[in-house]
C-alpha cells in the first residue's frame, strides 16, 4: 500500500490510471507482472491490489476519492508519509478510528441468527453502506447534471 501513497502524493490529485502507471514505474514491475490475472480472470492482479490498497487507505481517511477514478491523498496521509513510515498495512491501518468504523465492517448481531435474518441484516448493511456512499457523491456538471441534483 506504501508505493500506492507514495505515488498518489507526487500531485494535488490524480486518476487512477496514473497512478497505476506510477506505481508500476517505481516498483519495476515487468510486462509480465502487470499481465498476470487473478483467479477469475476478470482484472489483472496489479489492478486488484491498486484498487484494494486505496480502498484500505480511503477507510483509513489516508486517501480520498475527489471523484469517480480521481484520488488524493489526505492530511493524515501526508503527516504518515512525513513521519517516514516504512510500510503500510491492515495492521497499520487499524490504528485509524475511521477504518473500523467503515462501511466494510460486518456488523452481524451477537445473538445467533437464521440465514435468513443473517442475509437480511447484511442486506440492511449493505444497504446503507451504498446509501452513505451515494450521499458524498458530488452533483454531476454538464450533460446529466440538470438531471441529477442532490436532494435538500
Amino acid at each position: 500500500m506504501l508505493p500506492t501513497l507514495r505515488a498518489l502524493s507526487e500531485k494535488t490529485e490524480m486518476r487512477l490510471l496514473e497512478i497505476r502507471e506510477r506505481v508500476a514505474d517505481a516498483e519495476g514491475l515487468s510486462p509480465q507482472d502487470l499481465q498476470e490475472r487473478v483467479p477469475s480472470g476478470q482484472q489483472t492482479k496489479f489492478e486488484n491490489r491498486i484498487s484494494w490498497a486505496l480502498t484500505h487507505m480511503r477507510r483509513a481517511d489516508l486517501v480520498q476519492r475527489v471523484h469517480r477514478g480521481v484520488y488524493a491523498v489526505t492530511d493524515q496521509g501526508k503527516k504518515l508519509l512525513d513521519d517516514g513510515c516504512s510500510r503500510v498495512d491492515l495492521r497499520l491501518l487499524r490504528k485509524y478510528p475511521p477504518y473500523d468504523e467503515g462501511p466494510s465492517k460486518p456488523r452481524f448481531r451477537q445473538e445467533k441468527a437464521t440465514p435468513e435474518e443473517a442475509l437480511e441484516q447484511a442486506a440492511q448493511d449493505l444497504a446503507g453502506a451504498v446509501e452513505a456512499e451515494l450521499l458524498t457523491v458530488p452533483v454531476m456538471d454538464g450533460f446529466w447534471g440538470d438531471a441529477i441534483r442532490r436532494p435538500t
